[in-house]
């Protein structure tokens, strides 16, 4: 899968507002494994360093991928991004590179969301259902859909620092459907400025 065109995809997924309902902590930043969303990209990646994390590759100022162990799952991938102040806004978690068993897939995507839960209370919004007239009920068809983008699986909790989501992602390159559960955690402070950024340019 190409980098640039999974980067893409995981900015695209989180298209929402990060009005807050409750505190995620007392800063005015939202924390990934304790670690604020701000700062240089350069700052977070070793601080992210000192817990394990792996830097992969840099793509380019604003796009760094890591890998590491993440809530009891193996060679997660990491992706890191910053705004348009290098000030890092967003990190997004990817579980698999690739999922082509829809139990797997759907035990990650439920077992996560039972921790997040668990930590944060019940979500701000969850949404659970297949886009399509049939409504498949075996693995096999669960599967096909997914791999189609005919699933939305997704759980929202919002804070008053920023957002976190959990999703079953799809992302077709090139004639190939890519399958993974991503969790994104998004500072709504370092978001907005990228926003302000880009209606200033208008």
């Amino acid at each position: 899968m190409k980098i640039k065109t999974l980067l893409l995809g995981l900015a695209m997924i989180f298209a929402v507002g990060a009005a807050g309902v409750q505190a995620q902590n007392s800063d005015s930043h939202l924390k990934f494994k304790g670690i604020p969303l701000d700062g240089s990209m350069d700052n977070m990646v070793s601080q992210l360093e000192t817990k394990g994390f792996k830097q992969l590759i840099k793509y380019d100022a604003n796009n760094t991928i890591m890998i590491g162990d993440f809530a009891g799952y193996k060679n997660c991938q990491i992706f890191v991004v910053s705004n348009a102040y290098d000030n890092v806004k967003q990190v997004a978690i990817n579980f698999s590179d690739d999922e082509r068993d829809w139990y797997l897939l759907f035990s990650q995507y439920s077992n996560l969301k039972n921790m997040l839960t668990t930590k944060y209370g019940t979500p701000y919004s969850s949404v659970e259902r297949f886009n399509c007239t049939y409504q498949p009920q075996t693995d096999t068809d669960k599967m096909y859909y997914a791999r189609r983008g005919d699933c939305e699986y997704e759980s929202l909790w919002v804070f008053r620092e920023g957002s976190i989501k959990l999703i079953i992602s799809h992302l077709r390159v090139k004639y190939s459907d890519y399958c993974y559960v991503t969790l994104i955690y998004l500072d709504k402070q370092n978001h907005e400025a990228d926003n302000n950024s880009a209606i200033d340019d208008l």
